[in-house]
């Protein structure tokens, strides 16, 4: 873990920011004709941040699920296999899902995430495609993946403020 009073204290703004303006910069290079690197490379550091961070009982299953996720994301910027992208990121989602509460139902917190990994999965499997489709500007998608991805981290990560 890395010790930086600026992560413990405000890892939970920080992850979801930088995860949303890097969805965001890389859908928006892909409606101008090309696909930015530099969008990949801070996805995937707040990704790594997001792993440091996180509390899971199988933490090895949450890496797993979320390099699946960057994977299958990175596949489907480059083809359009729905059927695919929606295997890759459900079983992703069911990795991180399994690694952060062992599939345990009953608790407020754990329902939060499970709510929160639906609205992602809606989200990259079925509103981007659409979005990008219809070679529009991104709305509905990136509020959606906002949301989720913030609840998602504050229901998985404590700091000295959210105990």
């Amino acid at each position: 873990m890395i010790n930086s009073l600026i992560l413990q204290s405000y890892s939970p703004i920080i992850i979801p920011s930088v995860f949303v303006y890097a969805i965001n910069y890389i859908e928006r290079g892909l409606l101008l004709g090309n696909i930015e690197l530099l969008g990949l490379f801070i996805l995937f550091g707040s990704i790594l941040i997001y792993y440091d961070r996180v509390n899971a009982l199988h933490k090895e299953y949450v890496l797993s699920g979320l390099i699946l996720f960057f994977v299958s994301y990175a596949i489907f910027l480059q083809t359009d296999k729905v059927f695919l992208n929606f295997g890759l990121i459900s079983t992703a989602l069911i990795m991180i899902a399994y690694g952060l509460v062992g599939f345990e139902f009953y608790s407020e917190k754990n329902q939060y995430i499970y709510l929160s990994l639906l609205v992602l999965l809606v989200s990259f499997t079925i509103m981007i495609p659409y979005e990008r489709k219809q070679i529009g500007p991104y709305s509905m998608s990136i509020i959606s993946i906002a949301l989720g991805i913030t609840i998602l981290v504050f229901t998985t990560i404590n700091t000295p403020v959210l105990k």
